[in-house]
């Protein structure tokens, strides 16, 4: 009776570990995510004439991406029909580095430069400060975004840099099953 008590231990922890082996999760299936809860918008930048009412900041681990969607309400003239859903203005770049710095705070760095082309040259830059170490006078957000543009004026014969920033709660992680994966893939657009 010991015998087969035991002999069927084995069999119920044998078949847990492979069930649990068969649901494992690929290391790279991370979405990191988080909803913007105050922005500080420069005058000069094109958002600033948005009616902008928050958003979402996403590291796209897969893609190697950093995603900025903001909701902005449309402009109607007056007397006009106009649409009562908000919509959504998405800046997605290329990942280009990741930092971490000696407080542990991890920088996500994304950058595209378009103006050799007459075009504009982007970055965003999102910081995780949820595992700051370093004292500070004033409360970090758990996290930071900027976005930076900057491009050629012709017609003023100068250079227009501007700097928005973005502040947001925890970046938390979505976990995808690799089973899945390929279902999934153009869901993280």
């Amino acid at each position: 009776m010991k015998n087969l008590i035991a002999v069927t231990g084995t069999l119920i922890v044998l078949l847990a570990s492979v069930s649990t082996q068969a649901r494992s999760i690929h290391p790279l299936t991370y979405v990191l995510s988080a909803d913007i809860e105050s922005m500080d918008i420069d005058q000069n930048s094109y958002l600033n004439e948005m009616a902008l009412y928050g958003g979402v900041v996403k590291v796209k681990q897969i893609r190697k991406e950093l995603s900025l969607e903001l909701n902005y309400a449309p402009v109607c003239p007056p007397n006009m029909m106009c649409p009562a859903v908000l919509s959504v203005h998405e800046i997605t770049l290329k990942l280009t580095s990741q930092v971490t710095d000696h407080c542990g705070n991890t920088s996500y760095i994304a950058e595209r430069d378009m103006r050799p082309v007459d075009g504009i040259m982007e970055k965003l830059v999102v910081t995780d400060y949820t595992n700051n170490i370093c004292p500070t006078f004033v409360a970090l957000p758990a996290t930071g975004v900027s976005y930076q543009t900057s491009f050629f004026d012709r017609i003023n014969g100068k250079e227009v840099s501007t700097l928005s920033s973005f502040y947001a709660a925890k970046l938390e992680g979505r976990v995808l099953p690799t089973s899945a994966l390929e279902k999934v893939l153009p869901a993280l657009k």
